[in-house]
């Protein structure tokens, strides 16, 4: 039986962690992180954590991508998957998910998306089809390829219990420079702010899903790629008024989604709560189905984001025992 795949990355420090704090993040191999100097933060069994795999502030988005590009192969072959990132706000996640704004496909700084859009086409035959819809939950499920902004309602499929979103546009694709033009409209879209700990954090979670139907090998798949808005201590973001509501939006819907990985790793839990925000429910097959998952947890390397980072990866250690 499979499991979530859970994959660490460690964001470079910023001059100003560099002056006011120091480095506490050390990995040790491919595969374990410690945290030095930060006793106060970490558990009594916590000495360190486990990942399937540990990349430090000199990783490259190429070999960050490798531990996830057999994912592509997976939905090439019918089998539904997803990818998605989680972390504090300002961890480096829509970075390591989309890369730097206008950079290249074939550049060195593409993130894991057009990497694995760009692995995918290259894999289908004539006759196969792809189509693609891009949904932001902020205040409600919104449709970003769509002008409107009309709200959209999830529903349940009778027939086989996945979750279906009413409404929602669903584009054909022919490539990948069309793909990545919508995915591009689409983040344009995305809701955004400034804060203390970042100049344009994004307040809502954006899910891209892609139904890949393949005629030649009688074979259907849904690939989703998930960028989570960050988890936020207002304490340090500072944030008031809207964006103030914002941060509790954001971090509620997380906790729901925590508390949904807590009950499927439990050996006494009896109910799973998916029906607890709209994010869980709009992923309850991804994290509780047969579809294949990883997860990249961000994390920052300085001891002035300890407590987030901590946080952080006893998350991603909960998730790998997802199966």
């Amino acid at each position: 039986m499979d499991r979530v795949r859970v994959l660490c990355r460690v964001r470079p420090t910023t001059t100003e962690e560099q002056a006011r704090g120091e480095r506490v993040v050390a990995i040790q191999g491919n595969q374990r992180l410690r945290l030095q100097n930060a006793a106060e933060y970490v558990g009594e069994h916590e000495a360190s954590w486990a990942f399937d795999a540990a990349y430090d502030t000199d990783a490259s988005q190429a070999q960050v991508y490798e531990s996830i590009q057999p994912i592509t192969q997976d939905v090439l072959r019918g089998f539904h998957a997803t990818v998605f990132a989680y972390g504090q706000t300002g961890a480096g996640k829509t970075h390591s998910m989309f890369g730097p704004p206008d950079c290249s496909l074939d550049g060195p700084d593409a993130g894991v998306v057009p990497r694995l859009l760009k692995d995918l086409f290259a894999g289908l035959t004539a006759g196969d089809e792809v189509r693609v819809s891009c949904l932001e939950l902020y205040d409600d499920l919104r449709d970003l390829l769509n002008e409107e902004h009309r709200p959209l309602k999830l529903r349940e499929n009778r027939k086989d219990g996945s979750v279906v979103v009413d409404g929602a546009v669903d584009a054909v694709v022919k490539d990948v420079p069309a793909t990545l033009a919508l995915l591009e409209r689409a983040l344009v879209r995305r809701v955004v702010a400034s804060h203390e700990m970042n100049a344009d954090s994004s307040r809502s979670h954006f899910v891209a899903s892609f139904r890949v139907t393949r005629p030649s090998i009688n074979a259907s798949a849904i690939m989703r790629l998930v960028d989570l808005a960050g988890s936020e201590r207002v304490a340090k973001t500072k944030a008031t008024g809207g964006t103030l509501n914002e941060a509790k939006r954001i971090n509620s819907s997380l906790s729901a989604l925590g508390n949904v990985i807590a009950a499927l790793t439990s050996s006494t839990a009896t109910h799973v709560p998916y029906r607890d925000s709209k994010l869980t429910r709009l992923l309850q097959s991804s994290l509780g189905g047969n579809a294949k998952t990883a997860l990249l947890v961000c994390v920052s390397a300085s001891s002035l984001h300890a407590e987030e980072t901590v946080s952080t990866l006893r998350f991603g250690v909960r998730a790998k025992q997802v199966r």
